[in-house]
């Protein structure tokens, strides 16, 4: 087994087949090389891992560092061989990461000419000042958070330099951002206002008011932004996380480990609790520091580990064990529901269904625009029944045939529904 010197290791429970990218994971944080069991391993299979998680592109240059002779661009491997295809996808993704580079700048600059103040939101920040190299952070799209009051004109501003989006209702109450798109870049902007949706029953909406207040002016690329102090940024990817219900890749773990390695002795943590409380992030907090710390073996900041209670352990290894267990990424969707239809009485499965189609006028003509004529809402109302429909039936199929996934999905609501505040 691969071992990382000079750390200690806890005791998390990590399934077997996912031992060994952990491994990897934590050499490539903290620099350390490989034991030489790393020698002779199922590169594709760890390939395959690393890439469900989008942490190829993160592993490669320690790879290349630490066994030149298999991943480096003199590596004598077969043109067909894991070690070729890894080093050829992390080549693509850099070409990528300068066009994003471009693509972003472009962007920031188009807003700062109209004077709209924007956040560029976790891997648009972090690939630029925390990761080592801005191609080590993989992303599909760029996340950008703008004041409400500025939404049509950071609208304006994109369709200017010629992006599009597939919904127009920009000022609606049910959604929180807006996919936008441009004929030139694979990478899309998911234009936020917030972060959270009114629409999912006990969810905690962040005060992004309070929020914007402590944002500050900054520069990334060349173009000025606001950014989030450190405190911020470590409760906004605790509560991207919990918006995700804990569905998410390795790399929202590994964007923290490498914020609080790189900066991590700069947070404040009576900053860190106060700003915890506008983000509804004061109970999770605390667990997903202890996973990310265990998960990585890391070291947490003095003042972090003398601010924070120590957590229920059995929580954290929940929340860890549900991280190797995730349905494909596809399904997850629906998990919410589908678990909650799962556990509902008769009546209350009928009431889901009814709630689930019948949903309010300003939600129907997001999808269905021809809905905002009243009397075609019932028309709309049948054609949600049936999509969902031909959805759910896929989703089920595929959910039975993984067995435990809507267990999996039932622990993550129990872990998300102990760490919700009460007032969320």
């Amino acid at each position: 087994m691969l071992g990382v010197r000079g750390v200690l290791h806890h005791q998390l429970n990590i399934p077997d087949a996912w031992r060994l990218l952990i491994e990897c994971i934590r050499c490539a944080i903290h620099g350390s090389p490989p034991s030489d069991g790393l020698k002779n391993i199922d590169w594709a299979g760890l390939l395959g891992q690393a890439r469900a998680h989008s942490i190829e592109c993160y592993l490669f240059p320690w790879l290349c560092c630490h066994l030149p002779d298999q991943f480096s661009a003199s590596a004598s491997v077969a043109a067909d061989s894991p070690q070729a295809a890894w080093r050829a996808i992390a080549l693509e993704h850099l070409k990528l990461t300068l066009i994003r580079q471009q693509q972003t700048a472009q962007v920031l600059e188009a807003f700062a000419n109209k004077g709209v103040a924007v956040v560029p939101l976790k891997g648009a920040w972090l690939s630029e000042e925390v990761y080592p190299e801005p191609s080590q952070r993989s992303m599909v799209d760029l996340d950008l958070l703008v004041r409400p009051a500025d939404i049509e004109q950071a609208h304006l501003s994109l369709s200017a330099i010629g992006y599009h989006s597939q919904h127009a209702q920009l000022g609606n109450k049910h959604i929180y951002d807006c996919a936008y798109y441009h004929p030139d870049f694979r990478t899309f902007i998911e234009l936020h206002w917030n972060v959270e949706s009114e629409m999912i029953p006990g969810a905690a909406i962040p005060d992004i008011e309070r929020v914007w207040e402590r944002t500050y002016p900054a520069e990334i690329l060349g173009q000025s932004i606001q950014a989030f102090t450190l405190e911020d940024q470590l409760s906004h990817l605790t509560q991207h996380i919990f918006h995700h219900r804990l569905a998410v890749s390795l790399k929202s773990y590994i964007d923290i480990a490498l914020l609080l390695q790189q900066r991590g002795c700069e947070i404040s943590v009576a900053e860190l609790k106060k700003v915890a409380l506008f983000w509804k992030t004061e109970l999770a907090l605390p667990v997903i520091l202890e996973m990310v710390a265990q998960l990585f073996s890391i070291v947490l900041p003095a003042q972090i580990r003398e601010g924070f209670v120590a957590t229920d352990q059995e929580l954290v290894n929940a929340a860890c064990q549900s991280l190797f267990e995730l349905s494909a990424s596809k399904n997850r969707a629906q998990e919410h529901n589908l678990l909650h239809y799962r556990q509902a009485s008769a009546a209350g499965k009928l009431k889901l269904i009814l709630g689930r189609v019948c949903m309010p006028q300003s939600f129907m003509v997001l999808h269905y625009p021809f809905a905002r004529h009243h009397l075609l809402l019932p028309s709309a109302w049948l054609l949600r029944a049936i999509k969902l429909t031909c959805q759910t039936g896929r989703r089920l199929i595929c959910l039975k045939q993984s067995g435990s996934m809507l267990d999996n999905a039932a622990v993550r609501e129990m872990i998300v529904k102990k760490l919700t505040p009460k007032d969320g």
